[in-house]
């Protein structure tokens, strides 16, 4: 293994090969995410629908996350990893079937239905790919390493994010959404092809935890969340964050009712945040935010938000992608601090776990403040729902650090390395 500190993370075979599977199956599931939110809304024109798809999504990945958590923890992550990857696949098969015209003509409601089933099932792959992905990170370098290839893990999820909805948006124009969706399942069969390349991610051994039920190993991974102040601080901050302060899920209405524009303007709109996180976290790879760093996570989330309540009052296209770009800017500052802190002070036998439990707060806060969005644009309206999104993750953000002065004082040059 490269792992002297004077070697560029780049320059590790097996991590090029990890970027490689981790950005294909990203681009391919943000791809899927704009073709399948724009047929949906403009088949029913109703945003409700898609913060509903989003719930559909977010509760079987918070009910199975800790038991894949612990799964990941017993058994190759590798495995797990394309195991989850094959479902992801499966899932992009159904909605190709469900985009086409032969479901169409069965009914509406068979083709909302079929898609609320799709995105349960895309849940479930969903919280068993993370913990596992999250591991497999920790077997590629030592401890001291991990500050440097996190932020770069995380580009390569952002640059897939990026290219992923304009792509997506792209293709929905140029083709139709049964062509463009078929075309997302061949980069997530290339995703496993890549994923099959790394070498085997087997468990670390625990002698002291044999012999631990799964319920009690589940146990001890929630209370060492709940027992370490920064953690479960940085996780709660962007918990309250992404489910308050978060447009992704109403795009396609900001897309057809604000800005008049059609699929290629909501891939842009989808990747703009993603093109902000992307540039920033290339910067915070080779200069990690190590100093005054938890009063630097209060400021870009409170900024975030700001961000936030400026896009709901834009009605202008470019005006809209500017503060969605700067608002991926200041959340990867977040992403940054807050996959440091995991990477570094979580114990190797424990990563599926605690990975786990940073899902079930944070990952899947996506999907549930994707209904908290569209419920609320349903009762509001689409910009006030989120402009009072924007203004409650401000809030959040000043009771936190009221509440919470171990994360104000918080210098990641002085964590455990």
């Amino acid at each position: 293994m490269e792992s002297g500190p004077e070697v560029s993370v780049y320059k590790h075979k097996e991590f090029r090969v990890y970027l490689i599977t981790r950005f294909l199956m990203t681009f391919a599931v943000q791809m899927q995410n704009v073709i399948t939110g724009w047929y949906l809304y403009k088949l029913t024109e109703d945003p409700l629908i898609l913060g509903i798809v989003g719930l559909a999504e977010a509760l079987p990945a918070l009910a199975s996350a800790l038991f894949a958590g612990d799964l990941v923890d017993k058994f190759d992550k590798r495995k797990v990893m394309m195991a989850a990857f094959f479902l992801y696949l499966v899932c992009g098969i159904g909605y190709t079937f469900l985009a086409t015209d032969y479901a169409a003509g069965i009914s509406t409601h068979f083709v909302v239905w079929g898609f609320y089933l799709v995105s349960m099932m895309l849940g479930l792959a969903r919280a068993f790919a993370t913990p596992a992905s999250f591991s497999i990170l920790s077997y590629l370098f030592p401890v001291n390493r991990l500050a440097k290839a996190a932020p770069v893990s995380s580009t390569a999820w952002q640059i897939g994010a990026i290219l992923g909805p304009a792509t997506g948006g792209f293709m929905y124009a140029l083709t139709d959404a049964p062509t463009s969706s078929f075309i997302v399942c061949l980069f997530m069969a290339a995703s496993i092809f890549f994923s099959s390349r790394l070498s085997p991610k087997p468990v670390i051994e625990d002698k002291s935890k044999e012999g631990l039920n799964t319920f009690k190993r589940i146990g001890e991974g929630l209370r060492y969340v709940f027992g370490n102040k920064i953690i479960l601080s940085a996780i709660t901050l962007d918990l309250f964050a992404v489910l308050f302060g978060g447009a992704t899920a109403i795009l396609p209405a900001f897309a057809s009712e604000v800005l008049h524009v059609g699929a290629v303007g909501l891939g842009w709109l989808r990747a703009a945040p993603s093109a902000g996180s992307a540039i920033l976290l290339f910067i915070l790879s080779l200069k990690p935010p190590e100093t005054k760093s938890g009063i630097k996570l209060l400021l870009a989330v409170a900024s975030f938000g700001l961000c936030m309540i400026g896009f709901s009052l834009s009605t202008h296209l470019w005006l809209s992608l500017i503060f969605l770009f700067a608002s991926g800017a200041f959340d990867a500052v977040s992403v940054v601090i807050r996959s440091t802190i995991l990477q570094i002070y979580t114990p190797d036998q424990m990563r599926g776990r605690v990975s786990a439990v940073n899902t079930m707060f944070v990952g899947s806060s996506n999907e549930i403040g994707a209904f908290e969005s569209g419920t609320a644009a349903r009762i509001l309206g689409t910009a006030p729902s989120v402009l009072i999104g924007g203004s409650i993750t401000i809030l959040v953000v000043a009771l936190v650090a009221k509440f919470a002065p171990s994360l104000r004082k918080l210098e990641l040059k002085s964590l455990p390395h």
